[in-house]
């Protein structure tokens, strides 16, 4: 009961951020009487992934750890569970769905199926040095006979299951890094529990396994910066990892054994990417298809603008999914699929 009454107070506490944060104030590095400069970008257009994806329903996109873009599939979306407040993905559905995975590279594009599964996958992404393929889903149950959802499953591409293992309940990120360890964040129902889970595997709110879900890494939940919800992951290697996080919307960068924590003036984010000493964080509440820029500095972030995207018609972006790895954000705007490089906007707005 106390989990849960944790639960619903965070989620209040959301809701008044929500209204007070509808994106960036200027910080006390930039003078409040200083316009905050619009930056207008035009996104690379890839491909229109509707011929792809056929009669199937899109249900997450990825980029792997060498830039390739995952796209996950299936023919019928799963019914969600009713709570008593509000309504969740099950883990497991009581009818078979099939799932499409389309890997799509710069020179070349694959796809596959994996068939007769009732199992409700959120997250794709390679594993095995890329010869192989994780599915995993973002809840997991604890039963009261001690056995519990094992959420990750390793496919081959002739969609055969090599082997699964517990990832936990409440997955908000997965990426997995090109030394194949598994790095997963959580959103608050992980952290604080439900499902069953009365320690649940997600109270450190980012964690890391290896290829066959034995744990690496687990986060020091205490002290000064706690994760109540970690709501944005960007790997870029084992020893280069960044998150964002509330309680107090931190984003944190994990280099080797060592962290360094910068204070952000933007709440909700939902993405970011990073090049050099520059962020580009993706909206905040009910903003995110406005995108903010900042410098990292020695005493903190400054706000350098705001970006918005438009199409090669002239036409103001609105995504409906999207991913970030590293440098890279990919909007996917209708069915097309459009890439943002945080290094050549800077170019293009004249700040690298």
């Amino acid at each position: 009961m106390k989990q849960l009454l944790t639960i619903f107070v965070t989620a209040l506490i959301n809701i008044s951020f929500s209204l007070v944060y509808a994106q960036p104030v200027q910080n006390s590095t930039q003078p409040a009487n200083q316009a905050l400069r619009e930056i207008n970008y035009q996104p690379k257009l890839i491909t229109d992934i509707s011929n792809y994806l056929g009669d199937y329903k899109l249900v997450n996109i990825s980029l792997g750890a060498n830039q390739e873009i995952y796209l996950l599939a299936v023919n019928s979306v799963p019914e969600p569970e009713k709570g008593s407040i509000a309504t969740f993905p099950p883990s497991k559905t009581r009818s078979l769905h099939n799932y499409k995975v389309v890997i799509i590279a710069k020179d070349s594009t694959e796809q596959f199926k994996i068939e007769n599964e009732s199992w409700n996958y959120h997250f794709v992404q390679p594993i095995d040095n890329n010869n192989n393929i994780l599915l995993a889903g973002g809840r997991s149950h604890y039963y009261k006979d001690n056995s519990y959802d094992k959420n990750g499953r390793v496919f081959n591409k002739q969609g055969d299951l090599l082997r699964d293992f517990l990832l936990g309940d409440g997955i908000q990120d997965l990426q997995v890094s090109s030394q194949n360890s598994i790095w997963t964040s959580y959103f608050d129902e992980g952290v604080f529990g439900n499902y069953g889970w009365e320690d649940p595997v997600g109270s450190v709110g980012l964690r890391a396994w290896d290829a066959n879900g034995y744990e690496i890494y687990k986060y020091d939940n205490s002290g000064k910066h706690i994760i109540s919800d970690c709501y944005a992951l960007n790997v870029l290697d084992d020893n280069n990892v960044w998150f964002y996080f509330y309680t107090d919307f931190d984003l944190a960068n994990k280099q080797r054994e060592s962290m360094k924590y910068y204070k952000t003036n933007i709440a909700g984010a939902d993405g970011f990417i990073v090049y050099d000493k520059y962020v580009l964080f993706r909206g905040g509440y009910r903003n995110h298809n406005n995108y903010f820029l900042y410098k990292l500095n020695p005493g903190g972030m400054k706000l350098l603008g705001e970006v918005k995207m438009f199409d090669e018609d002239g036409k103001f972006i609105e995504t409906n999914f999207f991913a970030y790895r590293s440098s890279r954000m990919i909007l996917l705007s209708g069915m097309k699929l459009y890439s943002v490089d945080l290094s050549k906007l800077l170019r293009n707005a004249k700040l690298n």
